[in-house]
C-alpha cells in the first residue's frame, strides 16, 4: 500500500472510534498495511488532526516490548483529570502491553499493581463496581509486601467503595498477605459505628481499644487543628463545586478517642469563607483568620506557620496526648518530626481527603485517617 499523503481523506470519526479500543485500531492498520508511525506522520502533514497524531504516536510506542509505562501514565493522567471515558481504553491498552512485557522486567510487579488499582478506580467511578472489584482482586497477587497492599487499599478507600473494599480485605486475609490483618483491624474500627448513622451521643462501646495505634493514652486530651483552605479546596475538586465538609460530624468521630480540649480552624479571611466560618463556629471551633496574600497571580492564605505554631503550643500543654492535624499538606510532617523530638509522648495524627493528601502522610498507617464522602454536608 502506498504511504498516506495529505490528499488522503481519512474519516476522523472512524479513527477516533477505533482509538477507543487500541487492539481494533491496530488490526485495522495491519489490514491496511499502515504502520502507526505512518499514520502519525500523515496527521502531522495534514495539520488538522493533532489528536490522531498524538494517539498514533502512543500506539507506535506501545508496540515496543515493555513500553507500557508511558501508556499507564497517560491513563493515570486522564483519571486524575476526571476524563474517565478517555482513561478507560488507555488502561486496557496499558494492560495488554504490561501483560506481554517480560516477567523479569524491572518494576513490572509494582506497575501491575498500580495499573489494576487505578483501572479499578476508573471503573468504579464509571458506575461499574463489579468490574472494579474484579481488577482490585486481580491486583492482590501482586501485593507481595505490606506497603504494596497498603497502596492498593488507599486507592480503594478514596473511591468510597465500601462493599468492594471489604471483599478485597477478606480475600487478602484469606491469602495471608503481609499487612492484611492490620488493614482489616483498621477497617473494623472505622466502620464500627459510622458517624453519619449516629444520631445521638458517641457510643463508648464504639471507641477503639486504648492500646490501639493512634489512640492517646487513657485520660489524655486531644487538640484538633484544621487547615480549612486545604480541606475545602480538595473537597471541591474531589466531590464537586459547592460540596463542603461537615466539620461537626468529623469532630464527633474524633471525640470517640478522648476529650477534645482545643478545636481551632485556620480560615482565609475572604468573603467566600463566611458560610464555612459560621459552620465552624456553630460546632465549637475557634476560627483563626489568615490574611490572604497574592502569590504567582493567585490569592492564597497559607496557614502553615500559624497552624505549626499552634500544634507546638498544644503539644506542650500538660494532659495533651494527641494533636490532630486536619490537612493533606506534606509540609506539616516537619511539625510532626519536631513534636516527636521535643514531646515524644504526644502523637501527631492526620486526617485528610485521600486525593489531596501527600503520599508521605498516607504512609503513616494508623496515624493517618482518610476522610470519606460520609463526612460531607448533605
Amino acid at each position: 500500500m502506498m504511504p498516506l499523503t495529505q490528499e488522503h481523506e481519512v474519516p476522523q470519526a472512524l479513527i477516533q472510534a477505533l482509538f477507543r479500543y487500541p487492539v481494533a485500531l491496530q488490526t485495522a492498520l495491519d489490514a491496511a498495511g499502515v504502520a502507526p508511525h505512518e499514520l502519525a506522520m500523515w496527521a502531522r502533514r495534514a495539520g488538522n488532526a493533532p489528536d490522531i497524531e498524538k494517539l498514533a504516536g502512543w500506539l507506535s510506542v506501545g508496540q515496543q516490548p515493555g513500553y507500557y509505562k508511558p501508556i499507564l501514565e497517560v491513563a493515570a493522567g486522564h483519571l486524575r483529570a476526571g476524563e474517565l471515558l478517555e482513561a478507560l481504553p488507555v488502561f486496557r491498552w496499558a494492560y495488554y502491553q504490561w501483560r506481554d512485557a517480560p516477567s523479569d522486567a524491572p518494576g513490572r510487579q509494582h506497575d501491575g499493581l498500580k495499573l489494576m488499582a487505578l483501572w479499578g478506580e476508573c471503573l468504579y467511578r464509571l458506575g461499574q463496581p463489579a468490574g472494579a472489584q474484579d481488577k482490585w482482586l486481580r491486583a492482590l497477587p501482586l501485593a507481595t509486601d505490606a506497603e504494596a497492599l497498603t497502596r492498593l487499599a488507599r486507592v480503594i478507600e478514596r473511591t468510597g467503595a465500601t462493599a468492594e473494599y471489604e471483599a478485597v480485605l477478606l480475600a487478602a486475609q484469606g491469602a495471608a498477605l503481609p499487612g492484611a490483618a492490620a488493614l482489616w483491624r483498621r477497617w473494623q474500627r472505622l466502620t464500627a459505628t459510622p458517624p453519619w448513622e449516629d444520631a445521638g451521643e458517641p457510643d463508648p462501646a464504639a471507641a477503639p481499644p486504648a492500646d490501639a495505634p493512634g489512640v492517646p493514652p487513657e485520660g489524655a486530651a486531644l487538640a484538633v487543628l484544621a487547615d480549612v483552605a486545604n480541606l475545602e479546596l480538595v473537597c471541591g475538586d474531589q466531590y464537586g463545586y459547592g460540596r463542603h465538609l461537615d466539620y461537626g460530624r468529623l469532630l464527633a468521630a474524633v471525640e470517640r478517642l478522648g476529650p477534645v480540649r482545643a478545636k481551632v480552624a485556620f480560615v482565609p479571611d475572604l468573603p467566600d469563607t463566611l458560610p464555612v466560618r459560621d459552620h465552624l463556629a456553630g460546632v465549637g471551633f475557634t476560627v483563626e483568620l489568615q490574611r490572604p496574600k497574592r502569590s504567582h497571580g493567585r490569592i492564597a492564605a497559607n496557614a502553615d506557620a500559624a497552624m505549626g505554631a499552634a500544634a507546638a503550643r498544644w503539644a506542650s500543654e500538660p494532659g495533651i496526648g494527641q494533636v490532630e492535624l486536619w490537612t493533606g499538606d506534606g509540609d506539616f510532617l516537619k511539625v510532626r518530626d519536631l513534636i516527636r523530638q521535643v514531646w515524644p509522648h504526644v502523637t501527631v495524627a492526620f486526617r485528610g481527603f485521600p486525593a489531596g493528601t501527600a503520599a508521605e502522610i498516607q504512609r503513616l498507617a494508623e496515624d493517618w485517617t482518610p476522610i470519606g464522602p460520609g463526612y460531607l454536608l448533605a
